[in-house]
């Protein structure tokens, strides 16, 4: 996670913007996540602006356009090289986190449920299989 200088915590984030890939997206399900956690709401106490993927995320923080986002590290690096006004202001991972764990109900993080929203647990496990790999992509 990066961002603008002056942000150094998620409360900071507060009436400022940052870049998604869009509502789908697990960058965005994260930040979301972090954000309510901070006791902010998405969208009400901070814009969150859909605006593809890592690439275009961190070209909109570096012209201005948000004050925090999620890129890879590739493009992290890019922006440092290019002497870019940005911070790191954390690593966002996701944690270890099985199909088998959530088949079993042994573990669905909030997180996870927020972005499935009110779905089986069984549709979580199927759609986390595909999302890490798990299970081979179906060949059209």
């Amino acid at each position: 996670m990066v961002s603008s200088p002056g942000i150094d915590g998620i409360a900071d984030l507060e009436g400022q913007a940052i870049a998604t890939s869009g509502p789908g997206g697990f960058n965005g399900m994260r930040f979301r996540y972090m954000i309510r956690q901070e006791g902010l709401t998405p969208e009400d106490d901070v814009a969150v602006m859909p605006v593809g993927g890592s690439s275009e995320r961190a070209a909109a923080l570096m012209a201005g356009q948000v004050q925090a986002t999620i890129v890879y590290i590739d493009n992290w690096l890019a922006m440092k090289e290019q002497g870019a006004d940005v911070q790191l202001l954390g690593y966002v991972a996701v944690p270890q986190l099985s199909s088998r764990d959530l088949e079993t109900k042994k573990a669905v993080p909030d997180w996870l449920r927020l972005f499935f929203g009110p779905c089986r647990v069984e549709t979580c496990a199927r759609c986390w299989r595909l999302c890490s790999l798990e299970a081979p992509f179906p060949v059209l």
